[in-house]
């Protein structure tokens, strides 16, 4: 909902912007209408919005900026892509996304957003968009945590650990 309110604002300010809206099946048809009601008819033609999609590396991996929950396992998988990111932590229960994006902005790795703070991601995107360098920053911050070879790794550590042999 907070994209859909700044989307407008935002394709004003940058003529070359197309939004990827991935909402979940359940959302979909909610967020295709809501985007409907606040963009022009040339802004519509520059979102998609997608329900589910199996291959969201994709995606990510094409966008300039992503904007994404703070979960440890998306949050490596951006790293791996060394995507420039905003993070706007889900409210759960635990606050364990809050405590992700807090950790990796005071590390300069990705902004943080508060869930709900419209102005602020509104900000954080434009300047995001204006500033290459700052892009460049973020991505090259956050590629530098990814792990690309854990699997592998961790893999070949359980065989070494419950074999007693190293893979």
């Amino acid at each position: 909902e907070d994209i859909v309110a700044i989307a407008g604002r935002l394709m004003q300010q940058h003529q070359d912007l197309g939004i990827i809206h991935i909402v979940g099946p359940a959302h979909e048809t909610d967020m295709q209408q809501a985007y409907a009601q606040e963009l022009l008819a040339d802004e519509r033609r520059r979102v998609v919005i997608k329900g589910f999609v199996p291959d969201v590396y994709r995606y990510t991996g094409a966008a300039d900026v992503v904007v994404s929950r703070a979960s440890a396992t998306v949050v490596a998988e951006l790293a791996v892509q060394a995507i420039a990111t905003i993070l706007v932590p889900g409210r759960l229960a635990d606050n364990h996304q809050v405590v992700n994006a807090k950790h990796l902005a005071d590390r300069h790795v990705a902004l943080n957003v508060a869930y709900g703070d419209r102005e602020g991601l509104y900000e954080a995107l434009d300047d995001l968009l204006r500033h290459e360098g700052k892009r460049k920053t973020l991505s090259d911050n956050l590629g530098a945590m990814g792990k690309p070879k854990a699997a592998t790794e961790l893999a070949q550590l359980l065989i070494a650990n419950f074999t007693g042999r190293a893979g």
